[in-house]
């Protein structure tokens, strides 16, 4: 089968959450015997060198990117709303794109695109005149996201511009779903409401070593997502000192990349920033309980997923490890309100047999549910129910 992946920013190497849904499912479907050719933005914010996919995966699969300033701004922001679209969704529509997505789709037969993300929706036209069997793979129910945000914006007049973003947004995901027979979610509660399919993402890298994960905090996440910045703020403002109150000493790491990394750099208060260059596994080394504070957003988390192959204890509100069968108690500390969290975090630092114990189930239970070999039939199965998409 020859499948033609959409994207908004390389998916390797995977740098956050999205980069790594993406990559996660080129590989699913590269194990279903698919060839995959993936054409990508390749973004400031996110930009790649040489953009290629390793060696190990194959001679099946290609990448083509095409350099793009998709930077939001604030003209950029005042444009969208006077032609009444989504300004988060409609900055990924541009004439390069549009012209190398359509001279692939004329290069040879596909049978189904995949649109990895709702910004790659906006090519409809575009997969509409070609008259073949399409895929819509959501990330997130991104209004959602948004909704959150507006409700925590203090400017008047930005909260005022993201609830009407949040309308547009809504709007536009409400047709995507009618338009798009079939519909790819990575968490079940995702694809009920849209009524689609349930594709969870998966891991590649499995490591063997199942050492006692080091007494030693962290989280790892990118802050230019908001929810990440907005669960860190929380967690270092409302848990961090109640953590500190019963373990002094106690000292916690946040890795990530941006501007808003600084703001969590306060080492007198046992909070130490640091940018996060290279893998899961090479960045986390000698850290041994993953940290995730998440209160808003949607869809799944692909760090607790990486968290739990790599053998680390996790401390997680319930949001934090939706859609992945997490047990509080069973394969990690799970806790929703400041002092629950704390105390939750002070028993992971201070029980290492149970560190040890949770960690291990996590793992078996993400080898048994999230690698690409348990995902590949399920969606070369669902592959085959692609169909065109639907009349505006």
């Amino acid at each position: 089968m020859e499948v033609l992946h959409l994207c908004n920013k390389v998916p390797h190497p995977g740098r956050d959450g999205s980069s790594l849904a993406m990559g996660a499912l080129v590989r699913v479907l590269l194990e279903t015997g698919a060839h995959v050719t993936t054409l990508a933005f390749n973004t400031q914010k996110h930009w790649v060198n040489a953009p290629s996919y390793p060696n190990e995966w194959g001679p099946n699969v290609r990448l083509f990117a095409v350099d793009a300033h998709t930077s939001p701004t604030a003209l950029g922001a005042v444009w969208a709303w006077l032609r009444g679209v989504p300004y988060t969704v409609s900055r990924f529509r541009t004439s390069a794109y549009a012209s190398e997505l359509n001279r692939l789709l004329r290069s040879q037969k596909w049978d189904v695109v995949v649109a990895d993300g709702l910004t790659q929706t906006v090519y409809g036209p575009e997969l509409r005149a070609w008259g073949g069997a399409v895929v819509y793979r959501a990330h997130n129910v991104e209004f959602r996201i948004w909704e959150h945000v507006a409700r925590g914006e203090r400017n008047v007049l930005k909260r005022w511009y993201l609830r009407t973003e949040v309308r547009r947004l809504r709007k536009m995901e409400l047709q995507v779903w009618k338009e798009w027979s079939v519909k790819w979610a990575i968490t079940p509660e995702d694809a009920l409401e849209m009524g689609g399919y349930s594709v969870p993402c998966t891991v590649g890298h499995w490591p063997n070593d199942a050492e006692m994960p080091p007494a030693a905090l962290f989280h790892m996440g990118a802050l230019d997502w908001l929810p990440n910045v907005e669960g860190l703020r929380w967690y270092v403002e409302r848990v961090w000192p109640l953590v500190r109150r019963e373990l002094p000493s106690a000292t916690f790491a946040v890795l990530g990349r941006g501007a808003r990394l600084k703001e969590f750099h306060r080492p007198d208060q046992g909070l130490f920033a640091k940018e996060a260059n290279g893998s899961f596994t090479e960045v986390t080394a000698g850290l041994g309980i993953s940290v995730v504070p998440l209160l808003s957003g949607s869809g799944m988390r692909i760090k607790a997923l990486d968290a739990m192959t790599n053998y680390k204890s996790i401390v997680s509100t319930s949001l934090g490890v939706d859609g992945i069968g997490f047990i509080d108690g069973t394969h990690g500390w799970v806790a929703d309100d400041p002092e629950s969290f704390a105390a939750a975090v002070v028993a992971a630092l201070s029980d290492a047999p149970e560190r040890m114990r949770r960690a291990r189930a996590a793992r078996a239970w993400a080898e048994e549910k999230f690698s690409d070999q348990a995902v590949a039939a399920e969606v070369g199965r669902r592959l085959q129910d692609a169909k065109p998409l639907q009349s505006c």
